[in-house]
């Protein structure tokens, strides 16, 4: 059928059809024309934002009268939305009206008093409160003048026509202030938490516990109740995705993700000694927040190979401080075993600038119990040693620093800190009996002495500037950092067995090295208005370590062999980086970092260079996240990373482990590179990554025979690969229960090994923490994993239990804390390493032990100034 329309009736319907397309014409150039931005404000006053405003978009002109604006700050942030609603975000709850004609905004203060009341509201912490209801009361009858809100800065801006007033401050969760001020610029005022009861329901105020921001995972250590008796190491077992484990001897060793983690406190890296001593300096009161990654980006240097630990300390107002005392490894198995020290720490800070001190001196023993069983492939003989090592240190620990900001608003900021340790005494000796059996199963018994003395001093000098470009948060960061240790070493052994004069020994190895490292690090963010943020930097260190070593042969006259080597290091590293949110849901960050490597080594008696290497890599990082809600998101994340030989592997001096071991180096050592991929799922409190990690030249002790002895050395020892699964809850189980849970599993595969070359591991650990008003906190801690393989060593499982108890007195100025390592004596570690020439197995048992800490913790809040450092650098700036 074939129908048809009359004329007019078809050119109605084509004319609707052009209108229809106007119409969606239009409105596609007036969506396009609506210009979307995005901008982050802190503490940015009223008249730069609409200064900002009238320059990022071609849409309006913004018409203001400056004076009249110029006291109203604005701290906020936005992304990807139109003028109408940026206007409504930025003046929030201030008396500020705007007026939309045409192409033209209209701005002006609604209340044009001659008088403000300017100021900013901090919690008990120390952090700005948002959304503070303030009431301006009138000093003669309390009747009701005006009123305002803080914004997300804490500050607030409140016209009124009187001199003095009585300001009421209030906040759902906290207590009511009320304060009779004088109108003007009245600096800061604190509010503190209170529980009060609604019908049988408790109302409380607090933050997450942890939040994600870019590539990080941001742990806010205040949420933590009952903490003051904590140092940093205690913190770090309840922050996301960390786990520490303590070790046979004490140590304590630190995993991101199955990943050994490299700690930084205030943008600076630590390591070793220096490490050690800043974890027990900093109190867990003095944290801000613990930021943790899964891997390492360009902006971090190539050698870090796991994930990363990043302490924010901060800086209280006024006259502030803490004094511990501490008294630990007491040990229900022997009275000798004792670790005393006091530590103190001070701030001063005001308007303009901080100092700060701390310090504290160590007196400790502890001690373990070690076997070590050699099995000599080629000549079938048994070397046994089982010994009891007794470790005595004194330690002096110091670290003082300032921080000064040439400006109010604080946008240049200098820093300098000195740091160090002066070690009085450290004397290990172990004594006991060594068994050898020859190839005919002859044995011989034997004593052994070691006695061990290290003086090792310690000097860490820093310099830092850090300019906030802009209210968008761009920076530069400037930081020189200089690193001298002096180690002063004498080690005497002495073995001898029955009936077997070839294996006396009674040597005596002394060594002095003096390591000097400088280093001079820049970083720059740029984040434009479209939210694209470009990264670049640059690193230069210079490492020189000088090495003396004699060894004399007591059982030979004249037998003295004696060695000495310079050793240098240069690294010189540039970063770039790009990354971008796209919408709400998307962030983005690629980046890549080049490092050239030159290392060189003299024999000084020889004057002949042995090591001179040279070779530069290409370190390419890459991250994206997508989010599906505020509790949901996924994440991709890829990086490398290198493995440089040190010092002591590259240098081929010999000194002796045992009557029948030696241990040198192997100068053709090439460094390892690694390639890591991770895939994560977070929901809530809840996070779980699948790991690829291949290594290639993986760098692993080697046993070899020369003559009638025996080296330990170093080598490439083919690739290694690893595939896991990574699952982390962190958060409350009840009101008075928090929980922080890892569990890891991996496959690991070394073709090479003459080990295992493949084994399926599994880790957990567990930390309970259970907060009861009135009564104090506890603590139940738990580590355990099974086996695991490291080219051709494998360990045995390792588990153990630790019990801790806080409480606080005096309002929370006095902290006592208590708690037992090792409850039930289960912590044991014990391994084998298999090689073609050696069967070496190893057996380490330490000793439960009790700690015991009380703190007290002082401060003069009256003497706080307005606008004081405390949260404008919150230590961030610091270092």
């Amino acid at each position: 059928m074939i129908c048809s329309y009359p004329t007019g009736t078809v050119k109605k319907r084509e004319t609707m059809k052009r209108i229809i397309f106007m119409i969606f014409l239009c409105m596609a150039l007036m969506a396009g024309y609506a210009q979307r931005l995005s901008h982050t404000f802190d503490k940015a006053s009223f008249s730069k934002v609409l200064v900002w405003l009238d320059k990022a978009q071609p849409q309006y002109k913004i018409n203001f009268i400056y004076d009249e604006l110029e006291d109203f700050t604005v701290s906020t942030s936005f992304k990807n939305k139109d003028v109408r609603d940026i206007v409504t975000q930025v003046i929030g709850f201030y008396p500020i009206r705007a007026t939309f004609d045409k192409d033209e905004i209209y701005f002006e203060c609604v209340q044009k008093e001659p008088q403000k009341l300017i100021g900013r509201v901090l919690d008990d912490k120390g952090a700005p409160m948002e959304f503070v209801n303030i009431a301006l009361l009138d000093v003669r009858d309390s009747s009701y003048v005006n009123g305002g809100v803080s914004n997300l800065s804490g500050d607030f801006v409140i016209p009124v026509h009187q001199k003095q007033v009585i300001a009421r401050f209030s906040y759902v969760g906290y207590k009511t202030l009320y304060k009779r001020v004088n109108v003007g610029k009245m600096g800061s005022i604190r509010l503190f938490r209170d529980a009060y009861t609604l019908n049988k329901v408790v109302v409380k105020a607090y933050k997450p516990l942890f939040q994600r921001k870019e590539d990080k995972t941001v742990f806010n250590v205040s949420e933590l109740k009952n903490i003051g008796a904590m140092n940093a190491t205690d913190v770090l077992k309840y922050a996301p995705k960390v786990m520490v484990q303590d070790d046979a001897s004490g140590g304590v060793n630190i995993k991101v993700n199955n990943t050994e983690a490299t700690i930084f406190v205030n943008d600076r890296k630590l390591a070793g000694t220096e490490l050690k001593s800043f974890l027990s300096s900093i109190k867990a009161d003095d944290i801000q927040s613990i930021e943790i990654q899964d891997t390492h980006g360009a902006e971090h240097d190539a050698d870090i190979k796991g994930g990363i630990v990043h302490i924010r300390t901060r800086i209280r107002a006024g006259f502030n401080g803490s004094i511990t005392g501490y008294v630990g490894n007491l040990s229900p198995e022997s009275s000798k075993f004792y670790s005393y020290y006091p530590l103190l720490n001070l701030n001063l800070g005001t308007e303009r600038w901080n100092v700060y001190a701390s310090t504290y001196y160590i007196w400790a023993r502890n001690a373990l119990y070690g076997e070590t069983q050699h099995h000599f492939m080629e000549t079938d003989t048994h070397h046994l040693v089982a010994q009891t090592y007794d470790n005595r240190q004194k330690l002096y620990f110091y670290r003082v620093g300032s921080i000064y900001a040439i400006d109010k608003k604080h946008h240049h900021l200098f820093g300098a800190e000195l740091n160090g340790n002066i070690n009085k005494r450290h004397a290990v000796s172990a004594g006991g009996y060594c068994k050898f059996t020859d190839a005919n199963k002859m044995t011989y018994q034997g004593v052994s002495d070691m006695n061990d003395h290290n003086k090792t001093d310690y000097l860490n000098a820093v310099l830092s500037y850090n300019w906030k470009i802009d209210e968008k948060d761009s920076y530069l960061k400037v930081l020189g950092n200089y690193n001298y240790k002096h180690a002063n070493k004498g080690n005497s052994f002495v073995a001898s067995y029955e009936d077997y004069e070839p294996l006396h020994t009674d040597e005596y190895n002394q060594s002095t090295s003096n390591a000097n490292t400088g280093s001079l690090q820049t970083d720059f963010r740029y984040n434009f208005p479209s939210s694209l943020a470009l990264r670049l930097g640059s690193k230069y260190e210079n490492n020189i370590r000088t090495t003396g070593l004699n060894i004399r042969n007591n059982l030979v006259e004249g037998d003295l062999t004696s060695s000495d080597w310079k050793y240098q290091e240069q690294v010189a590293a540039a970063y770039l980086g790009l990354s971008k949110n796209f919408g709400e849901k998307v962030f983005a960050y690629l980046s890549m970092r080049m490092e050239n490597t030159w290392q060189k080594g003299i024999n000084r008696l020889t004057d002949k260079t042995e090591v001179d290497k040279q070779y530069t890599n290409w370190f390419p990082y890459a991250y994206l996240s997508y989010k599906f809600n505020d509790k949901s998101s996924m994440s991709l994340t890829y990086s490398s990373s290198i493995n440089r030989p040190s010092f002591g592997d590259l240098t081929n001096n010999k000194e002796r482990i045992s009557a029948v071991l030696y241990t040198t180096g192997n100068p053709n050592v090439q460094p390892s590179i690694s390639n890591s991929l991770i895939w994560e799922l977070t929901h809530g409190n809840h996070s779980l990554s699948f790991s690829y990690k291949h290594r290639k030249d993986v760098i692993a002790e080697y046993f070899e025979t020369i003559g009638d002895k025996t080296y330990r050395d170093i080598t490439n020892f083919g690739s290694e690969t690893i595939v896991g699964a990574d699952y982390a809850f962190n958060g409350k189980i009840l009101p008075w229960w928090n929980l922080n849970v890892g569990l890891a599993g991996y496959y690991d595969d070394i073709p090479k090994s003459y080990n295992v070359k493949h084994i399926w591991v599994v880790r957990g650990n567990c930390v309970n923490y259970f907060t009861f008003k009135k009564i104090g906190s506890f603590s139940v801690e738990g580590n355990y994993s099974t086996s695991t393989i490291d080219a051709n060593y494998k360990s045995h499982p390792l588990g153990y239990v630790c019990l801790g108890y806080n409480r606080t007195f005096l309002k929370d100025a006095l902290s006592l804390g208590f708690s037992v390592f090792d409850v039930f004596h289960t912590l044991r570690q014990k391994g084998y390493q298999l090689n073609p020439v050696l069967d070496y197995e190893f057996y380490q048992k330490a000793y439960s032990r009790y700690s015991l800490t009380l703190t007290y913790s002082f401060h003069n809040k009256y003497k706080a100034r307005k606008g004081q450092i405390q949260n404008d650098n919150s230590i961030i700036n610091r270092l």
